[in-house]
């Protein structure tokens, strides 16, 4: 018999402790209703199920922005309702103002109210609000200004049945206009024809500010006449000058070198835009002008146009056999319908005014001003219901959205229970066991360090 060391003792007291610590760890599992409490309970699990949950709240969240969408795009249509029985009014009013049983001062009379409802249209599109932001900022894609830079892949300037990326709203000002080829400061012999550039491209930031003009090579863009009938391919190059070669149904294919004909490197923007202009016409109907490092490509036909026709000139997509377009403008509000980064769409409410309505001057005081008027109503009737059912379909794709993401979360919250979630029976089960080894090695304990006891009667 031994006093230095009880083994059995010792044993038993390890064997106890053990157990108590996997009885704390019960009791704490109970009480929460996790399994996992902390990392050491389950590393791996630990770190799927807090991704999990960072997917369930991300997705309870894009579920709500969707629903915020969706609220925004009620408003809009409510606004385009009432826009829609404005302009009902304004037919009505010009119908009668086209009737010549009317004299001067009836036609006055009528013209009053098309005003007044007039100016209520503008105070719609601009006062119109969702949580102080305005519902109708012109950033609808395809009535959007789209001024493309080097970067883009492809440009047109006209086209039908194709998909829509912007359309003819800038200008081409200026005297520098006097030295295009063919043409006057108005690109025609009319005095009063404003012509509207299809594309616009600056150079300035990229050869005067930053001499990186070495970067353009390897882009191309394409541009296209009213007609689709003049596809021109550009492409930057290392070489000099600018040549041009006809390659069938493909069209002309034009190769921009970033060195003048001598070979040497352009110094400024100007000096580039200049030598390409100088190049003269690419196709019949494909024109470009420079002012100073902005180059600009037009139709030479757009000076003709309407202002409604111009609107309607979409940048759009050459047929197949041609190359690919660019992407649809960025433009109107981002929704965020999902837990991670891009996972969204974008919805647009388009632009309302007088203007894109194309009836800011337009009146009933004579007859011929009402018929101009009754054209001019359908086109923006027309608008309106396209806005409408743009809107529509956005919702319902909101809606969509709302669905997937409940459904999302419901299906992940499932999947993160049954790795955190601590089954209760099991454990109780485990716990009930846990209490009887516990107490069976306290008692255990005790009836070693009893044995103890025998080595005091050996010294008495």
């Amino acid at each position: 018999m031994i006093v230095q060391h009880n083994m059995a003792a010792a044993n038993n007291n390890r064997i106890l402790n053990s157990n108590v610590r996997i009885g704390n760890s019960l009791t704490e599992k109970l009480a929460s209703g996790y399994r996992i409490n902390r990392a050491a309970d389950d590393s791996a699990g630990l770190s799927i199920s807090e991704e999990m949950r960072s997917q369930i709240r991300g997705l309870h969240q894009g579920s709500t922005n969707s629903t915020n969408g969706k609220n925004l795009l009620q408003i809009a249509d409510g606004a385009l309702n009432e826009v829609h029985s404005m302009l009902h009014r304004i037919k009505e009013l010009a119908v009668q103002a086209s009737n010549d049983t009317n004299v001067a001062a009836d036609r006055e009379a009528i013209d009053i109210e098309i005003q007044a409802i007039k100016n209520e249209i503008d105070k719609i599109g601009t006062e119109t609000e969702y949580n102080t932001i305005p519902v109708f900022r012109g950033e609808q894609t395809y009535f959007k200004k789209f001024i493309p830079t080097v970067n883009s892949s492809f440009f047109q300037m006209m086209g039908n049945d194709v998909s829509h990326t912007g359309y003819m709203e800038e200008p081409l000002q200026g005297d520098y206009l006097g030295s295009i080829p063919h043409t006057d400061k108005t690109l025609n012999t009319s005095a009063t024809a404003t012509p509207y550039v299809g594309v616009h491209i600056d150079f300035t930031s990229i050869i005067d500010n930053n001499n990186a003009i070495q970067d353009l090579v390897g882009k191309e863009f394409y541009v296209n006449c009213c007609t689709n009938c003049c596809p021109c391919k550009f492409a930057f190059t290392n070489g000099n000058g600018v040549t041009q070669k006809y390659n069938g149904s493909q069209g002309l294919e034009i190769s921009i070198g970033i060195n003048d004909k001598s070979g040497n490197p352009y110094s400024t923007a100007a000096d580039f835009c200049k030598s390409i202009v100088d190049a003269g016409t690419f196709r019949s109907h494909v024109e470009t002008a420079c002012d100073g490092g902005k180059l600009y490509f037009f139709d030479t036909d757009n000076n003709s146009w309407s202002d409604a026709s111009k609107k309607l000139a979409y940048f759009c997509d050459v047929p197949s056999p041609f190359p690919p377009t660019i992407s649809h403008v960025s433009g109107g509000f981002w929704i965020q319908t999902g837990a991670n980064n891009s996972q969204g769409v974008q919805i647009f409410t388009g632009n309302l005014s007088t203007d894109v309505l194309n009836i800011s001057t337009s009146n009933c005081l004579t007859r011929v001003n009402a018929q101009d008027t009754l054209e001019r109503i359908d086109f923006a009737t027309d608008y309106v219901s396209s806005l409408r059912s743009k809107i529509g379909a956005q919702f319902n794709c909101l809606e969509y959205s709302v669905s997937i993401d409940d459904l999302s979360a419901e299906n992940l919250q499932y999947a993160e229970s049954k790795i955190r979630d601590a089954d209760m029976a099991k454990e109780m089960v485990r716990y009930a066991t846990n209490q009887i080894l516990v107490q069976s090695g306290q008692s255990m304990l005790a009836q070693a360090n009893q044995t103890m006891q025998g080595i005091l009667q050996i010294l008495q």
